[in-house]
């Protein structure tokens, strides 16, 4: 049997109690005096209980509290808020919503609680209310446009998009923005499929509606992008899913459990740089109605139920792509909420029969190392870091084969020979718990790449090529220009000047190593060489800076009795050449200019 069958929703729908939703599996409340977290114990312990049973309820940690809110009590809504201190393991009751609801959504905005639609055990809501944790009051905000509940809810860009869910007699495909800026609500988008009992996450300012159920489970992804208002479908997840849970970590989306025709143990992963999904590892157990959430770099999935309820907890690594079970929770437990607080899990509320004040808790105990394996040459160091909850965890390192690769206290990796080593990071609390990294070593030393130019600044004018020279032990070098407008070089290291200004031009071997030359691009100069002959006749040559440098020297030396007693101008359009006796020179002026 499911958890729960599924629901075909009709208008005037009355909340199911949970004490209906299993046949068989229920569990008995563990009833102990709440105990402290001295040092880890690798173990669930109760806290203080809520003052009131809950399940359908959320909860978000602010300020250093946990804040519980709303949900259904195993008869019926409820409306009433409680907070609790970890300080003083107290609960608090806080000033109650406006309005009873459970099947809600609801997310944190500036340090605020925004409670949205939901149901109320005789109709589905459109009403929304926002918390104050600061004043304790809870405020009415203006109404949606449509009731929903089943839904999803997520922050972008400081304005709350509400996806798609149930308004009691259909299913809803509409995205409706609220923008606490102006305190109203809009219609910004309508997806492709409607959709309730489904995730929404937001990545990259775009906001994602995964899988659901419409009258048939879907598999079915779509974007939508509030910049642009255009929703786009995606690839398909491999397994439709309901009542799943999606988070997202590092960049990528994760859906995880939740039901079809089965409760469902898969994970998949989207990457949206590849657009794809693809499958995980399974979790040990199936489940749905559980809760989920991420946690220095892994993912958590506490309780839940398939055929029975279940105190399952697991946790998924993404660097070894594997799940692991932590001890199993001191009441089976679905609906209900998870949340971290001072690295505790705590546990709370939810139901497994009946509904539940019970909370625990559980103190993180984790170590991780930043990488698993270390690629190095005889010679190489590398210095390994290790993240440790709680903090104050001491650990050892040791080398499985120093003769291959040492490791000091700090974790720094020298490799000695060729061969492999486990270079391991063990707690020293006596706990067991420990990390590695295997370390490879290759038996050739690494040879340090030596690079520089023979120049490291030119000065060209337009036209000009100026020759490189890379000199290097490495068996290739690319050459580039920071600006080709100013300066190209070619994959010999040639450099011409295309107009005026400067640009960097860039030597880069195989592995990365750069030298530079900074080039400055003149205008070329030109010359009008005005002569004017002993007969007052003047003539007037265009000659390039080099052809006037002739000139001159010609004249200087003709001035010292040297060279020919002419100097001959070539036109060089047509070839004539023109004689100008030494002597029929008067004299001469010189015009100098630019030419871009």
């Amino acid at each position: 049997m499911g958890l729960k069958k599924e629901l075909k929703i009709k208008t005037g729908i009355i909340a199911v109690i949970c004490t209906l939703m299993f046949i068989i599996g229920s569990a008995n409340l563990i009833s102990v005096k709440a105990a402290t977290f001295a040092t880890p114990s690798n173990q669930w312990v109760p806290v203080a209980s809520m003052s009131g049973t809950r399940h359908w309820q959320n909860s978000y940690v602010i300020n250093g509290k946990i804040y519980v809110m709303a949900g259904h009590n195993g008869s019926v809504s409820i409306a009433s808020v409680e907070s609790y201190n970890p300080a003083t393991n107290t609960w608090t009751v806080m000033a109650s919503m406006k309005e009873p609801r459970h099947y809600y959504t609801s997310v944190e905005l500036d340090g605020k609680i925004y409670a949205i639609g939901g149901h109320n055990g005789s109709k589905g809501l459109a009403s929304a209310e926002v918390y104050d944790p600061e004043t304790n009051t809870w405020t009415s905000l203006p109404n949606m446009k449509e009731a929903r509940y089943y839904t999803s809810a997520v922050v972008c860009n400081g304005k709350i998009y509400v996806v798609g869910g149930h308004n009691g007699s259909a299913v809803l495909s509409s995205i409706e923005v609220y923008d606490p800026a102006t305190n109203t609500w809009t219609t910004s988008a309508v997806m492709k499929a409607a959709r309730y009992a489904h995730t929404s996450v937001e990545l990259n300012g775009k906001i994602y509606a995964i899988g659901g159920f419409d009258g048939n489970y879907l598999s079915s992804v779509e974007v939508y992008d509030p910049v642009t208002g255009i929703v786009s479908l995606l690839p398909s997840m491999n397994n439709t899913r309901h009542y799943h849970e999606s988070v997202v970590l590092d960049g990528k989306i994760y859906s995880i459990g939740g039901k079809n025709a089965n409760c469902l143990a898969s994970a998949e992963v989207y990457d949206p740089e590849k657009n794809t999904w693809t499958l995980l590892p399974n979790m040990k157990d199936s489940r749905w109605y559980f809760d989920l959430f991420t946690y220095n770099g892994k993912i958590y999935a506490t309780g839940g139920g398939n055929a029975v309820y279940i105190s399952s907890v697991e946790v998924y690594d993404p660097i070894t792509n594997k799940w692991s079970s932590l001890p199993n929770m001191l009441s089976t437990r679905a609906y209900h909420t998870s949340v971290v607080l001072n690295d505790r899990i705590y546990a709370i509320g939810g139901c497994n029969g009946p509904a539940l004040s019970a909370v625990e808790a559980y103190q993180i105990y984790d170590i991780q190392i930043n990488k698993g394996t270390s690629a190095l040459r005889v010679g190489e160091t590398d210095t390994l870091q290790v993240t440790k909850i709680p903090a104050e965890i001491q650990v050892n390192w040791t080398s499985s084969d120093p003769s291959v690769a040492t490791v000091d206290d700090n974790g720094k990796v020298t490799a000695i020979k060729a061969g492999t080593a486990s270079i391991t990071a063990k707690a020293t609390d006596g706990s067991n718990y420990s990390v590695t990294c295997v370390v490879t070593v290759t038996g050739e030393p690494k040879i340090d790449t030596i690079l520089k130019l023979n120049k490291t600044a030119i000065s060209i004018t337009i036209g000009q090529v100026e020759p490189l020279l890379a000199i290097t032990n490495s068996p290739s070098v690319t050459w580039s220009s920071a600006n080709t407008d100013v300066a190209t070089v070619d994959s010999n290291g040639n450099v011409i000047g295309m107009q005026k200004g400067t640009a960097t031009i860039t030597a880069t071997t195989a592995d990365s190593k750069t030298a530079t030359c900074v080039v400055t691009v003149n205008a070329k100069s030109r010359a009008n060489l005005i002569i004017t002959m002993t007969n007052n006749n003047i003539k007037t040559y265009d000659l390039s800076m080099e052809a006037l440098n002739i000139f001159l020297n010609w004249y200087d030396g003709r001035a010292n009795g040297m060279g020919k007693s002419y100097y001959i101008f070539v036109n060089p359009n047509n070839g004539y050449k023109e004689y100008i006796p030494y002597d029929k020179i008067e004299y001469f002026n010189i015009e100098e200019y630019e030419v871009n």
